[in-house]
């Protein structure tokens, strides 16, 4: 009796630690729809069966082609500075995405970085944002989100 309370203490510990959530990775392809507005279906309730904290596409300096090389970063302070609480890498679509817990009460600052031969391989985002959900700006009510 005492070995299986500690092989289940032992078994919940590990995954309490672990990694439970998803998140996109370089090379990866189970995203689609790159550009449109990811936290429409994948939000509480909607039709997707996870719920995206974070998402967004990344275009290339064209702002036509999707980057699939970049990470975005988010900190607890702008430029890169502060505590790191989250990173991100663009899928074989652009996209980013994870349903990581994260929060964004105190506003997190973005650092989005490019491959090697961009003009300006790093980009900070000098206001802090309260939400994840990139594309409903980035595309929408400013350029695209790419790398310059």
């Amino acid at each position: 009796m005492v070995m299986i309370v500690l092989v289940a203490s032992a078994t919940l510990f590990l995954l309490a630690c672990g990694k439970n959530y998803n998140t996109s990775k370089h090379g990866g392809n189970k995203s689609h729809l790159s550009g449109a507005l990811c936290i429409t279906c994948h939000a509480p309730g909607g039709k997707a069966k996870e719920t995206f904290t974070v998402s967004g596409t990344v275009y290339d300096e064209s702002r036509l082609k999707v980057q699939q090389r970049s990470v975005v970063k988010l900190y607890t302070r702008a430029k890169a500075r502060g505590k790191l609480i989250a990173t991100l890498y663009t899928d074989d679509l652009g996209n980013f995405y994870t349903t990581q817990k994260i929060d964004f009460t105190q506003g997190l600052y973005p650092t989005l970085s490019g491959t090697p031969g961009a003009r300006k391989s790093t980009r900070h985002m000098s206001k802090g944002i309260t939400s994840g959900d990139c594309n409903s700006c980035h595309g929408m009510f400013t350029g695209n989100l790419g790398i310059d």
